[in-house]
This record gives structure tokens, C-alpha cells and sequence, in this order.
């Protein structure tokens, strides 16, 4: 599933914001309007192609697109869980990642910091844990 995300973002594909339940232009929106003051320059964004079970969204830097698993284009799923996903991955745009001891680190204590600064943290790490066991 990791390949051919990679193999989507290299062919250079096309945006797809419009998922059946929630859209990822809206989340973005609300989300850069609450965490950000409407200053984050808007990435790519679009839906995976595949379902996945544990690895629900992606910031490509190269590419300044974020995806985010149509396993979380559900009814059942809470816009808030999408928006969390959506803001977790801008923070990967905004700090970015360090390297140490010839290891690339992207959740570091001041993203994990920011992450926790989400207003339905709590409940969407419990929400997307239990997608993730049951999938």
C-alpha cells in the first residue's frame, strides 16, 4: 500500500478533495482557519486509493501533498478524526523532521507538543486506534 501511494505521488496525480462523507479541502479549511490564522499555504491534498489499516495520512514534502486513507471516508467516522489527520500531517509540513545518530525523527517532543494542542485529541487517537485493530 506504502508503494503505490509513492508510485500515485511520483505519477503526479490528480487532487481528489470530494471523499463520499467528508472532503479534504473543508478540513483543511477549518482546520488552518482554528490551529494555523489562516496562514498555511494550502498542499495538495487527495484521498488514497487503497484502503489501509494503520497509516492513515502522509505528507509528501517533496511533492506538498497531503493523502489521507479513504479507510476514514466513512459515515461512522467524524469529521473531527478526518480534520485531525489532516492537521497532523500539516504539522509535518510546518516543523518538519531532525535527523540524529543517522535517523530521520518526525514526532518529536515539540510535534507531539503541538499534535496534543488539537481540540478532539483524545478522541480521535481513540477513534483511528480502534480503526486501526479492527481493520
Amino acid at each position: 500500500q506504502e508503494i503505490l501511494a509513492e508510485l500515485d505521488l511520483l505519477g503526479g496525480m490528480a487532487e481528489r478533495t470530494e471523499g463520499v462523507h467528508h472532503n479534504l479541502a473543508d478540513s483543511f479549511e477549518r482546520v488552518n482557519q482554528s490551529y494555523f490564522q489562516g496562514s498555511m499555504i494550502r498542499p495538495h491534498l487527495t484521498w488514497s486509493q487503497t484502503f489501509t489499516s494503520r497509516q492513515f495520512g502522509h505528507y509528501d514534502r517533496t511533492h506538498d501533498t497531503i493523502m489521507v486513507s479513504m479507510s476514514l471516508d466513512r459515515k461512522d467516522v467524524p469529521g473531527y478524526v478526518t480534520d485531525f489527520v489532516v492537521y497532523h500531517e500539516l504539522l509535518h509540513k510546518v516543523i518538519g523532521s531532525r535527523w540524529s545518530r543517522s535517523r530521520n525523527f518526525s514526532h518529536t517532543p515539540e510535534f507531539t507538543s503541538q499534535e496534543k494542542q488539537f481540540r478532539h485529541y483524545q478522541e480521535s487517537k481513540a477513534i483511528l486506534h480502534k480503526l486501526a485493530r479492527t481493520s
